[in-house]
């Protein structure tokens, strides 16, 4: 019998193969939230801790620093946010614009107590952006910087008199749920930190260096 899918991920703890720039394949050891309903398949709760294989300085395809986690409520409804993924580009078919990646600059919609984050808008998440990374971007007088307080999981279509509108829900991973889980995961994994939420930075995105705005090569 198949376990049941959470989204993209099998129930309770699996391993999953990936492939980076090269075509070297790794993998690594997930573990799902316990609380996401299998029945409703709702946003709440979509996400899972993956545990890559050997250190982080054994995938040089990846171009570090590796990004930050939010770690607190930093979002605000109206708030711009920035959603990134390698989904499609138009809404219906999987095929078009995929394997590409791509970001779009919104505001937020609304933040729901049971830890989703929802985005109205002409642009918004496509099928196959799911686990892309929302990202909330400040900016003061000596820069930019962003952190990531979303998860990709749901999207819609909405009427709209002056034509079609995306719905798109991620998971907030500000919420309390996330991090408890988070933080949980890193007493059990000693070895393994989390960017944004582990005391050591080695290998993250520095808290205060502008690099947010600046379209280096992946983003192209």
């Amino acid at each position: 019998m198949t376990p049941p899918l959470i989204h993209c991920l099998e129930e309770g703890e699996s391993r999953v193969q990936f492939k980076l720039d090269t075509d070297d394949t790794h993998s690594a050891k997930c573990k799902r939230s316990e609380s996401y309903d299998f029945k409703t398949k709702m946003a709440e709760y979509d996400y899972a801790l993956c545990e890559l294989e050997g250190k982080w300085q054994d995938y040089p395809a990846w171009r570090g620093p590796f990004e930050l986690v939010a770690g607190e409520p930093i979002l605000k409804v109206n708030d711009g946010v920035r959603l990134m993924g390698f989904g499609c580009t138009q809404f219906g078919d999987f095929l078009i614009g995929g394997e590409k990646l791509r970001y779009a600059n919104v505001n937020v919609s609304s933040i729901h107590a049971k830890g989703t984050i929802e985005v109205v808008s002409k642009s918004g998440f496509c099928h196959g952006d799911s686990g892309g990374a929302v990202y909330k971007i400040t900016k003061d007088k000596y820069g930019s910087s962003r952190r990531i307080v979303g998860i990709a999981s749901k999207i819609a279509l909405l009427p709209d008199e002056k034509g079609e509108l995306f719905r798109s829900i991620s998971v907030d991973v500000t919420h309390t749920d996330f991090l408890d889980m988070a933080r949980s995961w890193l007493l059990e994994n000693t070895k393994r930190q989390i960017c944004g939420l582990s005391k050591s930075f080695e290998g993250c995105r520095q808290p205060d260096i502008e690099l947010g705005i600046q379209k280096h090569e992946p983003y192209h």
